[in-house]
């Protein structure tokens, strides 16, 4: 009778502890001992299947001819139940709302950016000086959290049921999927005035935008609030409604959580819109407050965005991103023109397509993106593995097919000339220039070497973004092949040029790659200053294919030595 008993306490315990060990962390650090107040719980007891909601009022209204109501509608709906509950959402008396995990690591630029421990919330893009008014002269912190409601909170408990494997495949989210984020900033109504009588809110955040060294207790005030709705009537773009609405101290209402102004919704990319075109090409799958423009801190092209977010970039554009691997920020350099930019506008993604071959789409959830991004990445510094599994690691990228494509074509290449020596490649006249020419290639190989390891490592993310260098010739297709190949070529061709082995095919290729590079400074306006590093490349190159590799090269020891003339 007893040891039944034991049994049976034995199996409780068990049972316990193994559900402890599958719940995921709540935030990066703890809460400083002076705090008293509340803690951050992650809301993460998932429903395990979808029961879809009835009457949702965004419903009512048509997003294309009432876009105000109809995010206001999604709004409200948001609010119901999470003001009384202090944005406890799991403590929603009219639905519990969930947190998407693993936010609670992540590091960027060498800053913890992870959960604070009060309110659950993860640093966001700062605002530079006038991005959020005229007078802001300093650069705030922004902090913000994301939510999901249940029918969301079931997609990503499915992702993450097994929490040591999460599945990409999961990640479809249900008609009626609402996620929303409500960022705060540090910022105050002196500087920002229209944040006066602001909602606001104690955290344990860093002293200063640029000293994040220690955290501190600081009063946060409400700045934005994000959402997405997965809307079927949208599914011939990208199947979800994007909106968000700035706090204005100016709006008259007793309630300061309804002192807010739509800025606007969008549920597309507006293919083809530039800043240049855009006056007699308007936006067409954009809606913009009229009443928000002399507040609102729009994207490219006056794309959507909210007041913190990178102007060259828009809502769509960067949830558009979301993938894993999550190799592609959604927003292009500033340097970039307007035809690489277009790369990231001209593109819907969906639950099936991603931006990048090789990638899967999680179907718009950055929440997603960057908690299995930052899952991986803790495991690759934080478990114990064997030289060849870390060796395996840094060597995920490889399994593109794009990139063993390119590296079976630079070594098909390479074997052909070896084989074939063909005498332009390999005819050789013996001049009193020998050291001159074995200096310059041992130079340039090591400063072309010194430029593609970087890139190389640098994985797909780099890649692409030399690859789409090649829109101003007008290449659009495989930009991630084109960048490997690019850095593939400065990383290989400056070791053999220091050997002097392919001296003329390499200083070919390479001449190709700084042309290429010559064009990228020219063509985003950066005038000759800027283009004159790789013009100065280009010409050594163009010095090599006319002289050949010089006598102290494998080169001349194989292939040239006795064919001298």
């Amino acid at each position: 009778m007893y040891h039944k008993k034991i049994v049976l306490l034995f199996l409780t315990v068990l049972f316990c502890f193994h559900g402890i060990a599958q719940r995921f962390p709540d935030a990066s650090v703890s809460a400083p001992k002076e705090w008293t107040g509340k803690i951050f719980h992650l809301s993460q007891d998932y429903p395990t299947s979808v029961t879809p909601e009835k009457d949702l009022p965004w419903l009512k209204y048509d997003y294309k001819t009432q876009p105000t109501e109809y995010i206001m509608a999604v709004y409200n709906y948001i609010l119901e139940g999470n003001i009384e509950a202090d944005w406890i959402v799991q403590d929603n008396k009219v639905r519990k709302w969930y947190h998407a995990p693993w936010m609670h690591y992540r590091i960027s630029g060498g800053v913890d950016m992870a959960r604070e421990p009060l309110n659950g919330i993860t640093r966001e893009r700062d605002s530079r000086p006038h991005e959020l008014s005229p007078t802001q002269e300093t650069v705030y912190q922004n902090w913000a959290v994301g939510f999901y409601n249940p029918s969301g909170g079931y997609t990503v408990g499915q992702v993450w049921k097994d929490h040591n494997h999460p599945d990409p495949s999961k990640a479809v989210f249900p008609e009626g999927t609402v996620s929303a984020k409500v960022i705060f900033t540090e910022a105050d109504s002196i500087e920002v005035p229209y944040l006066k009588g602001a909602p606001s809110t104690t955290a344990y955040v860093y002293r200063k935008a640029w000293d994040s060294t220690k955290r501190e207790l600081k009063t946060l005030h409400l700045l934005q609030i994000d959402f997405s709705v997965k809307d079927s009537r949208a599914k011939s773009t990208t199947g979800w409604l994007m909106g968000n609405l700035v706090y204005n101290g100016d709006v008259k209402n007793e309630n300061p959580w309804l002192r807010v102004m739509p800025v606007g919704l969008s549920w597309g990319n507006d293919a083809g819109v530039t800043p240049e075109n855009v006056k007699d090409k308007p936006l067409y799958q954009t809606y913009i407050n009229p009443a928000i423009r002399p507040l609102a801190h729009l994207g490219w092209a006056g794309r959507l965005n909210g007041m913190i977010d990178n102007p060259e970039s828009s809502c769509i554009s960067c949830h558009g991103s979301a993938s894993t691997p999550f190799i592609m920020e959604g927003a292009p350099s500033e340097t970039n023109t307007t035809k690489e930019r277009l790369s990231w506008f001209n593109v819907n993604a969906n639950e099936k397509t991603a931006y990048l071959p090789g990638t899967k789409s999680l179907d718009y959830s950055l929440q997603l993106a960057i908690g299995i991004g930052n899952f991986y990445s803790w495991k690759i510094f934080n478990e114990k593995r064997t030289v060849s599994e870390k060796i395996f690691n840094r060597l995920q990228s490889w399994k593109y097919p794009d990139v063993w494509f390119c590296t079976l074509l630079i070594i098909s290449g390479l074997v052909f000339f070896l084989w074939k020596q063909p005498r332009w490649a390999f005819n050789y006249r013996e001049t009193s220039e020998n050291n001159a020419i074995f200096l310059v290639r041992v130079l340039i190989g090591i400063i072309m070497i010194y430029h593609g390891v970087p890139k190389i490592l640098g994985g797909l993310p780099a890649w692409l973004s030399l690859g789409q260098t090649l829109a101003n010739f007008g290449i659009y297709f495989h930009p991630v092949a084109w960048g490997y190949m690019a850095a593939a070529t400065e990383t290989i061709g400056g070791l053999l040029l220091i050997l002097g082995l392919l001296t003329r095919p390499v200083a070919f290729m390479l001449c190709f790659n700084m042309i290429i590079a010559s064009s990228k400074h020219l063509f985003s306006g950066q005038g000759i200053d800027a283009a004159l590093h790789p013009l100065s490349l280009l010409a050594v190159f163009v010095f090599l294919l006319l002289t050949g590799p010089g006598k102290f090269s494998i080169d001349y020891k194989i292939y040239l030595k006795s064919n001298i003339k």
